[in-house]
C-alpha cells in the first residue's frame, strides 16, 4: 500500500469499496459538524434564556415591591382623605379599618371624641383687602407711633 493515499495499484473492487468508505466517512463528519453547530447554538440560546429569566425575575421583584408600595400609598391616602373629611387630619394615623367605609366609621367616632378640629386659621392681610383674623391693631405701625415717627 503506498504511503502517499492513492489507491493505485489496488484492484477495482478495492478502489470502489475505499471510495464507498471515504464518503460514508465524510458524510459522518459532515452530521458531526452539524450537529456540533445546532449544540453550540442551543447553548447560546440557553444562555440567552437564563439571562432573561434573570432580568424577569427582578422585574417581577421590582413589580412586587411597586404593588406593595402602591397600596400602602392607596391606604394612606385613604386615612389621609378621610381623616381631612372629618376634620382630624393630625390623627389620620390612628384610623383603623381596611376599607374607606370602615375608616369613615372610626373617623367619626374619633370625630366626636376629640371634637372637629379643622385645619388651623391663618389671619389674611389686611393689606389684600381681606379680613384678617389677626390682631386688629398692627403691632408695627403701633411701635412707630409710640417712637413719634407717626
Amino acid at each position: 500500500m503506498p504511503e502517499t493515499g492513492s489507491l493505485e495499484g489496488f484492484p477495482p473492487e478495492a478502489v470502489t469499496y475505499i471510495k464507498d468508505l471515504r464518503n460514508e466517512a465524510a458524510q459522518y463528519r459532515t452530521e458531526r459538524n452539524e450537529v456540533r453547530a445546532k449544540y453550540e447554538e442551543a447553548g447560546s440560546l440557553l444562555k440567552d434564556a437564563n439571562t432573561k429569566l434573570t432580568e424577569l425575575g427582578s422585574l417581577q421583584e421590582t413589580h412586587e415591591k411597586t404593588l406593595t408600595e402602591n397600596a400602602s400609598l392607596a391606604d394612606k391616602f385613604n386615612r389621609l382623605s378621610v381623616a381631612a373629611k372629618f376634620g382630624i387630619a393630625d390623627h389620620a394615623d390612628r384610623l383603623k379599618g381596611a376599607t374607606v367605609e370602615e375608616l369613615e366609621t372610626d373617623a367619626k367616632t374619633l370625630a366626636d371624641t376629640f371634637g372637629k378640629q379643622g385645619p388651623p386659621r391663618l389671619g389674611k392681610d389686611p393689606a389684600a383687602g381681606q379680613d384678617s383674623n389677626g390682631p386688629k391693631i398692627d403691632p408695627v405701625i403701633e411701635a412707630f407711633k409710640r417712637a413719634g415717627v407717626l
